[in-house]
């Protein structure tokens, strides 16, 4: 019994690394395509500059310095800026490395899709699921999120390792 547990708790870890490493690229999960220029939420894209951001949002309300983290190394995001409670962008040094809608906030993908959004819009704008959910591809290895609770749209990433 106790060899069972460990033979099904090594291939469960074993298979959490390999979608893990799928989404970095590492496996062989070929996620569905998309352009980069719809890769987008708010306006904002991976490598927008900080100073663009301030253009159409302001000031952040909260700025997270993640440099003096025990989580931080120098490969990593290392500024978070929040909008509200919904709103984040990363970045590391200073261009948007990974933007996430996590509520309704009105923010959309420059295809229209919202958090809140049902999933069956989301599917007619980008298609089915791929190997990994709604997760696409785009052009610099930037990855497309989209999240789904409940038949709607619960969280939108893009960026790096969304």
């Amino acid at each position: 019994m106790l060899v069972k547990k460990i033979i099904f708790s090594f291939l469960g870890i074993v298979c959490f690394i390999a979608l893990s490493m799928g989404s970095t690229g590492y496996c062989s999960v070929n996620l569905p395509r998309i352009a980069f220029d719809r890769v987008a939420i708010g306006g904002i894209q991976p490598f927008a500059s900080k100073d663009y951001v301030r253009s159409i949002y302001g000031e952040p309300d909260e700025i997270i310095d993640r440099k003096g983290s025990r989580a931080y190394n120098d490969s990593q995001p290392d500024i978070v800026w929040k909008y509200g409670d919904t709103f984040l962008i990363w970045f590391y040094k200073d261009s948007v490395n990974l933007v996430k809608s996590t509520g309704p906030n009105g923010l959309k993908t420059p295809d229209g899709i919202a958090v809140g959004d049902s999933e069956a819009k989301l599917i007619s704008v980008y298609g089915g699921k791929g190997k990994l959910g709604y997760w696409y591809k785009s052009d610099h290895n930037i990855e497309f999120v989209f999240g789904i609770k409940d038949g709607k749209v619960s969280h939108i990433a893009a960026g790096w390792n969304s």
